[in-house]
């Protein structure tokens, strides 16, 4: 589903603990050389650990903190802050679930209620029946995010964003953001920045649209005439720099 590192370490399969014989719901798959510290039931037993649900509950919500906390180290957003913040920002999300492609995250008109970050698979972005874009999460890249504008102007939805495939989500709700605020004190700054990031690569794409028409166009008038192959690696590159950082940068609705 992802892939998450920590210096701390990471606890998982808790979620078995609770489920006595069944099934685990998912698969853990190590990537790479990987130690893992395993106790057992019996084990938490000799320890006099309580099963309680409560200490389940416990157990899942650091486990969570501590993913999200991983997740939002690797955004641009939120560069610079310090390590006590992210761990303060990260009891302030929840995660969320969506199986499927088409399930609605959030429908045009909506209260903007809530800011998103996608963990893993992608969303697509429509207004008015017309998709916009297509965010994705890629574990190589920083978390793409979306659904701030709403939360901030206080007014509902201007488009719609539904999943494209199965997808996990980070979810900050309008009740916390007083204290997301206080933590990051400069937030709309910081979004400042990345939309300006965003409109720049932007050109960069429409331009080497543009560049590569025009190239067709030359070509199409003089056979014996064509771009360089230096200026049609240039327009590749461009192209994908620009179609990456559109994904990974997210933002709006």
């Amino acid at each position: 589903m992802n892939e998450e590192t920590s210096p701390h370490g990471i606890c998982f399969g808790f979620e078995g603990l609770s489920l006595g014989e069944a099934r685990r719901p998912h698969t853990a798959t190590a990537l790479d050389e990987t130690e893992v510290l395993q106790i057992s039931l019996q084990g938490l037993e000799a320890l006099q650990v309580s099963m309680s649900d409560e200490w389940v509950q416990r157990l899942s919500r650091r486990s969570t903190e501590q993913m999200v906390e991983q997740a939002l180290r690797t955004m641009p957003l939120f560069h610079g802050l310090l390590q006590k913040t992210f761990r303060e920002m990260s009891a302030l999300f929840e995660a969320s679930e969506c199986g499927s492609a088409g399930m609605v995250v959030f429908a045009e008109g909506d209260p903007g209620n809530k800011l998103f970050i996608l963990l893993s698979g992608c969303v697509n972005i429509t207004k008015g029946g017309a998709k916009l874009s297509t965010l994705v999460a890629d574990p190589a890249l920083p978390r793409p995010f979306f659904g701030e504008s709403a939360l901030l102007d206080g007014l509902p939805r201007n488009a719609s964003v539904t999943t494209a495939g199965p997808s996990r989500l980070l979810v900050l709700q309008s009740k916390h953001f007083t204290r997301f605020s206080l933590l990051v004190p400069d937030f709309v700054s910081r979004l400042a920045r990345i939309k300006k990031l965003r409109e720049k690569h932007t050109e960069i794409l429409v331009a080497a649209e543009n560049d590569r028409e025009l190239a067709k166009t030359a070509g199409a008038n003089n056979p014996l005439r064509g771009g360089s192959p230096l200026s049609k690696v240039e327009r590749r590159n461009s192209i994908q720099m620009a179609k990456r950082a559109e994904s990974l940068l997210g933002g709006n609705p």
